[in-house]
């Protein structure tokens, strides 16, 4: 890295006070703690160069993946969270615009006619965790769509409808609050009819408008960036196994899970529930849950978890490969332990892997949306550069 890269990235404004980092694809699904992909441009601009590849190991949503191969990346993904590979992959998928209009009007009117659908589904084991959540009419309308979606759609298509149909969840539940709420298991008291085909119908199109977007953004594009969309993907898997799915990186652009902080499995609670995934066995295995801050041996775990993660990223990592990451800067108070702390990350991969700290800490402030803690200190986070010898 020269001297007038490491000099702009000082010279950036990493806080982006006021972007907006739900634009265009970037909202096709909601998701706790996001990556803004105003950093992480910044990042895979600075940092690599046109036809490289990348790897986010720790992808959530896909805002580096989307973000490398708009600027002619090959980017992989990697989480152990269903969700956020799911989107991921939506996000790196190029589809037919007009298929999916297609289906999108076979779905709606099929899930709209009472007559034809009866509104008569088996409801699984899974499904019967819904009825807490949704009043009868809705979580019908919902089963009705959901089965609709499996009917007209297959392979990328239907994995596009449902996690539109996913990203509505939350909004069409009863449960108007936080979504911490529904990480915390606080059913509605009430159960109000909410119109879901609507709002899966108006999102499935404003998403179908992003793609479109993109594609006549792009359709000059050069071939290395079309290469780099084909060869981008996003796959499940806990990082602290081997990865085998890529051989080696070019550089690693990617913000760990902060300790005890989101609870990313128990936030999408009601997809879980949807898809007939394993709730339980998936937030046992997720890096610095919020759940598990009662836990005296917290941060012990989580130091040992980041570290046998980077162990494997390590081992794809190129010799003199870099990675940017964002990390926790916050001293926060853990509530069984007696003391504030926080987990200094860059300093943990320096000591244990001897990467080369090439930036040193770079403040950013969390967006306004934060909250702030008893005290009034304002949460941070850093921006930190690191070089493998």
């Amino acid at each position: 890295m020269t001297n007038e890269i490491l000099k702009e990235i000082n010279s950036i404004d990493w806080n982006f006070k006021g972007a907006w980092t739900q634009e265009g694809i970037h909202g096709l699904h909601w998701y706790p703690g996001v990556f803004i992909p105003q950093i992480a441009n910044n990042l895979v601009r600075l940092l690599t160069s046109r036809g490289e590849k990348i790897l986010d190991p720790f992808c959530g949503c896909g805002t580096t993946l989307v973000e490398a191969i708009k600027l002619g990346r090959v980017a992989i993904g990697m989480d152990c969270n269903p969700m956020a590979v799911l989107i991921s992959k939506v996000k790196c998928y190029e589809y037919s615009v007009e298929s999916l209009r297609r289906k999108l009007s076979s779905i709606c009117e099929r899930s709209a006619d009472r007559l034809l659908d009866n509104q008569r589904h088996d409801i699984s084991a899974s499904h019967e965790m819904l009825r807490d959540w949704f009043s009868p009419t809705t979580l019908m309308d919902l089963l009705s769509i959901w089965n609709n979606i499996n009917h007209y759609a297959e392979n990328e298509d239907k994995i596009f409808f449902r996690v539109c149909l996913s990203h509505v969840l939350k909004s069409s539940s009863s449960q108007e609050k936080h979504w911490g709420w529904v990480a915390d298991n606080v059913t509605p008291k009430n159960l109000k009819d909410k119109d879901i085909l609507k709002m899966f119908a108006s999102h499935c199109e404003e998403m179908i408008r992003a793609l479109e977007k993109i594609y006549y953004q792009t359709r000059d594009i050069v071939d290395m960036q079309i290469d780099a969309a084909h060869k981008s993907d996003a796959f499940l898997h806990d990082c602290r196994q081997p990865i085998k799915c890529v051989e080696e990186v070019d550089a690693i652009i990617t913000s760990p899970p902060y300790p005890s902080v989101i609870d990313y499995t128990k936030a999408h609670r009601l997809s879980y529930y949807l898809f007939g995934w394993n709730l339980n066995a998936d937030k046992e295995i997720e890096i610095g849950a919020r759940w598990k801050r009662t836990r005296k041996t917290q941060l012990d775990q989580y130091v040992e978890d980041i570290l046998g993660s980077f162990e494997n990223i390590n081992r794809v990592l190129k010799k003199g490969g870099l990675i940017g990451m964002v990390i926790d800067a916050t001293k926060r108070k853990r509530n069984v332990l007696s003391e504030s702390s926080y987990v200094d990350i860059a300093r943990l991969l320096v000591e244990h892997f001897k990467y080369e700290n090439l930036s040193g800490y770079i403040k950013r402030k969390y967006s306004d949306q934060r909250i702030v803690d008893s005290l009034g200190r304002q949460n941070s986070e850093h921006i930190v550069i690191l070089k493998k010898t």
